[in-house]
């Protein structure tokens, strides 16, 4: 016999832990295969633990064949997701789902044209926003707040996402950390900014200090020119000129190589 693989949307929930897996198989092996395996296009869409079990017993699985032009979107909702005990975490991961998402924008597209067309209303008076997360919260009992924040923890932090399922850690929690990301990233953003203002600046700002150390030394050469000495010698008034020269150079040096820099 041909072993079934199993279909893409069945993989979208969890594996059965180990523990709930031996807990599965030995339930079949007392009391036989229960619950059919739903199958779809040849594939399993609901049961692929039951079928695991069936074959490794040695028991023949029980199918159920989806018929012919059925949505196997709705049918792995109303078997896995809608009417199940679940906590909100995990009811927003399923209901912004993208696959689940499109399905429930569709059910509320279609509830809200028909209900139009009933009060004789135009398709351009129907509402445009949060049809299908209001849609996908009130068929999962979770807030319309939740499904948001499920949808930007599936776009933010993807691998976030089994472990909300696995009840390890909570859409709120992971909503709090993106939120302290972004306010950091932000903040990050604006000091950079800063840093490079500053750094645009600074050159500058040296410039006019620099002109304003020339014109010091070049005031000071000149008064000491004119100064009188006293006991001084003369040759202490050209040490002194000098010694103003070279510094006045040095300064002139600095400014010829910012303007190169810059």
């Amino acid at each position: 016999m041909t072993k079934l693989q199993a279909h893409p949307l069945a993989e979208k929930f969890l594996a059965l832990t180990d523990e709930q897996y031996v807990s599965l198989r030995e339930s079949i092996a007392l009391v036989g295969q229960v619950t059919p395996i739903y199958t779809f296009d040849g594939k399993i869409l609901d049961g692929r633990h039951r079928y695991k079990a069936c074959l490794e017993l040695g028991i023949e699985p029980k199918f159920y064949a989806l018929p012919k032009g059925a949505d196997p979107v709705f049918w792995v909702i109303s078997l896995n997701v809608e009417g199940r005990k679940m906590t909100p975490s995990v009811a927003a991961m399923y209901a912004s789902d993208p696959v689940f998402y499109a399905y429930y924008a569709a059910r509320a597209h279609t509830r809200m044209s028909e209900g139009a067309k009933g009060e004789g209303v135009g398709k351009d008076s129907l509402p445009s926003k949060g049809q299908a997360r209001d849609e996908a919260a009130a068929s999962l009992g979770v807030s319309g707040r939740y499904v948001d924040m499920g949808r930007r923890i599936r776009k933010e932090a993807p691998e976030m996402v089994d472990k909300i399922l696995a009840g390890e850690v909570s859409v709120i929690e992971v909503d709090r950390e993106l939120k302290h990301r972004a306010a950091a990233k932000r903040v990050a953003k604006k000091g950079a900014k800063q840093d490079e203002r500053k750094r645009q600046e600074e050159p500058r700002e040296v410039a006019v200090f620099l002109e304003a150390m020339s014109a010091f030394y070049k005031a000071t050469k000149e008064a000491v020119k004119v100064a009188q000495w006293g006991k001084f010698s003369p040759e202490a008034k050209k040490f002194t000129i000098r010694q103003l020269d070279q510094v006045s150079a040095n300064i002139e040096e600095l400014k010829e190589a910012l303007q190169t820099d810059g």
